[in-house]
């Protein structure tokens, strides 16, 4: 059997049949029936919005929480590795010497320390052949050890005993020990060996028996020292570890507050290669999640010197929601329960009074059309088979209709029709709708539509579905809001932004044009002091320059481009942006190979436009390919789709992590590879190469991972496959 519509349900309260004889000939019945039937129906339709309105405040508090925690989690990796630095210093201090004592080892170690790194212990650790195990016995003989011997656990082809350590008594190594012998130890020093990453960390494990102790982990820094001897292309061999011990909470402690975590609970577990878990912080080998309430939590791993640790957030209740957000739904609830009630009383006295009960039913209907067309959103219900059951004035007003009372009953196929004439791009918002309605359990909000009659304002869409106390899917309640004085706003801003930046732009050009001729040396002679503070300035005022131009290039393109579509050959396109930047490849030592055939099609372009996208593309690969790379351009018909052709700009540069390709064309957005970024480099130019494609009716998209290149293509319709459609 077929659920029923709310239509259906609203009909069916008025039609049950009464039971009893008596109370058939009074009529008694009636108006208890009537009454607890409306208090039924509306009760339900104030708890299913409050219940929506709740909903969505929880969305929004959970997508708030999740966007805080990966933001602290990008804070937190890139914090504990410059907590790292100590030990990248003594590994330096290790390579650039032949040898070094332990006085000096000492004094290097005791500055360190004091500027307040988290390390807890520095050590060296040599790597000590069979032949020279005597000689590093006397040497740790000579420190008031005269029983130690280094082959006393047997003799090997080589050793990793602990020659200085600061402080002297570390509390988790002690001078002259083989840590080979530790197999946390001997796994780090194999895989250090292997020539993996710069820094292996070990496992951490509590330091002691005590529930409040700290889990300690080591880090093996290999010491490579290049010789005249070294074959080209080989790795010098590794001659010993710079090491540090630390403590996971001191570890953490800079980068949690510098992350801002406050209060929000979280736990650390270190994950190993098999992929089991051990909890590390805070209670090393314990399980401090289960003391969590209930809730939702989000998880992040970061690498650590060759481990993955994963950061796991609890979110508070309500998290980052206000007062107002917080408690809408109360209100709602509050407000429909009064509705409900002042209903519910009004149904049982008018159903009661016998007299003047079409007259009496009409003014409850007057009130309730009030309470509603109060409302300045536009507000409409529509049951499962998409009839229009309940509306608000203002949404007949927005959308063309003389009366609520015109839309009520109506197919929505009708509704939308109607709708859609007065919409800016009819075929657009229709397939919106559809694209909805084909998803029952599909929730969305804030989607903008642009109404062009009576007058033009911008509504935002917000439509979800509407249930039973079974989760039945009911029908679909639509709401819009004019937020037509919020957009304008908006444009307010971004005019202002462009104002700002033309005013700018002229008295740079004239500081920095200045700036060249005292170079050219138009006030007398330049010294090369002054000369290279000149340079510098010059150098940032013309990135300064650059980043206007991409603002004003943003504001042009927000303000819709004119677009000069044309037949473009690929081929010419390229080979005159490629001659233009030639002197920077040249420079950089760069090889430039162009592969776009003549014979490729032409495609429907803007010539100006296309330009600047292969501008910004290959400004990027020679700005993050190292010296001595190869950059190549590729023309060619799409794969499986003869309607477009593809343009791919591929590098041997840095490359882009996986967690930054949704992102990389934001504004603003610029990969952190922990490399120093490139000169000019503002973060805008792959957003308007984005938007220009998409304005040519193309598309663009990257293909990269970290240390491998990237692959840039750009997707544009044919001219041939253009002409074809008009035709």
């Amino acid at each position: 059997m077929a659920a029923p519509t709310l239509a259906r349900e609203m009909e069916a309260v008025s039609a049950h049949p009464a039971r009893t004889p008596a109370r058939e000939r009074d009529g008694t019945w009636l108006p208890t029936f009537a009454a607890a039937a409306a208090l039924a129906i509306l009760l339900a339709m104030t708890i299913s919005t409050a219940v929506v309105v709740r909903g969505i405040a929880r969305t929004q508090s959970h997508d708030r929480f999740e966007a805080f925690v990966h933001r602290a989690t990008a804070i937190v990796s890139a914090e504990m590795r410059r907590s790292l630095t100590e030990l990248a210093a003594i590994e330096g201090l290790l390579q650039a010497s032949g040898s070094v004592s332990r006085e000096e080892f000492e004094a290097f170690a005791a500055t360190l320390d004091r500027r307040g790194f988290a390390v807890q212990a520095l050590a060296y650790i040599p790597r000590v052949p069979l032949s020279g195990a005597n000689e590093f016995t006397r040497l740790i003989r000579s420190w008031d050890r005269p029983m130690y011997d280094l082959t006393a656990t047997g003799r090997r082809e080589e050793y990793y005993p602990v020659a200085f350590t600061f402080p002297a008594d570390t509390g988790i190594i002690v001078a002259g020990e083989d840590l080979y012998l530790r197999a946390p130890f001997r796994e780090a020093i194999r895989e250090a060996m292997s020539g993996g990453d710069r820094l292996v960390a070990t496992v951490p494990a509590r330091t002691g028996p005590g529930p409040l102790d700290q889990a300690a982990f080591v880090v093996f820094a290999p010491i490579q020292r290049a010789t005249n001897e070294s074959a080209d292309g080989e790795e010098p061999p590794v001659e010993g570890f710079g090491l540090g011990v630390y403590r996971v909470g001191d570890f953490l402690a800079a980068p949690l507050e510098a992350a801002g975590i406050g209060d929000v609970q979280f736990r650390v577990v270190d994950v190993s290669p098999s992929g089991s878990v051990d909890e590390i912080y805070p209670e090393p080998g314990g399980e401090s999640a289960s003391d969590w309430p209930g809730g939702v939590a989000e998880a992040e791993q970061v690498g650590v010197a060759g481990r993955v640790w994963e950061f796991t957030f609890l979110s508070p209740p309500d998290y980052n929601l206000s007062g107002v957000e917080r408690n809408t739904w109360v209100i709602v609830l509050s407000a429909g329960c009064a509705l409900t009630a002042f209903a519910t009383w009004s149904t049982y006295s008018l159903v009661a009074s016998r007299r003047a009960v079409h007259s009496d039913l009409q003014l409850m209907n007057t009130r309730l059309r009030v309470v509603l067309d109060s409302a300045l959103e536009g507000i409409l219900l529509v049951d499962r088979e998409r009839r229009v059951v309940w509306g608000n004035q203002a949404y007949a007003e927005a959308f063309g209709w003389g009366s609520v009372d015109e839309v009520i009953g109506r197919e929505w196929s009708d509704i939308d029709r109607t709708a859609g004439r007065v919409l800016a791009d009819e075929s657009a918002y229709l397939a919106r709708v559809e694209e909805i309605y084909k998803d029952e359990t599909l929730a969305v909000a804030n989607e903008d539509v642009e109404l062009r009659e009576p007058s033009q304002r911008t509504l935002s869409m917000t439509s979800v579905p509407v249930g039973d106390h079974d989760g039945s899917y009911l029908g679909r309640l639509w709401v819009f809001r004019d937020v037509t004085s919020e957009r304008a706003a908006d444009r307010a801003k971004s005019a202002f932004v462009s104002m700002v930046s033309h005013e700018l732009r002229t008295p740079l050009t004239s500081v920095t044009g200045f700036v060249d001729l005292v170079m050219d040396g138009a006030a007398g002679p330049v010294s090369d002091d002054v000369a290279r503070l000149l340079r510098t300035a010059l150098s940032n005022g013309e990135r300064l320059e650059a980043l206007i131009g991409d603002i004003l290039e943003v504001s042009r393109l927000e303000s819709g481009p004119v677009m000069d579509l044309q037949e473009l050959s690929l081929a010419s396109v390229t080979a005159q942006v490629a001659d233009s930047l030639s002197g920077e490849f040249e420079k950089r030592k760069l090889t430039l190979v162009l592969d776009v055939p003549e014979s490729l099609p032409p495609v429907w372009a803007d010539r100006g436009r296309m330009a600047q996208v292969l501008m910004n593309l290959l400004s990027n690969t020679y700005r993050y390919t190292p010296n001595g790379g190869r950059v190549t351009v590729t023309g060619r018909w799409g794969k499986d789709r003869p309607e477009v052709v593809e343009l791919s700009v591929a590098d041997t540069g840095v490359g882009i992590p996986e967690e930054y390709h949704d992102r990389i064309f934001e504004r603003f957005v610029r990969v952190d590879s922990g490399r120093p970024r490139p000169a000019g480099s503002t973060g805008l130019g792959l957003s308007i190469t984005k938007t220009l494609v998409e304005l040519m009716g193309g598309s663009v998209m990257v293909d990269s991972a970290e240390g491998a290149g990237s692959i840039f293509t750009v997707t544009l319709p044919a001219a041939v496959a253009m002409e074809g459609a008009a035709g």
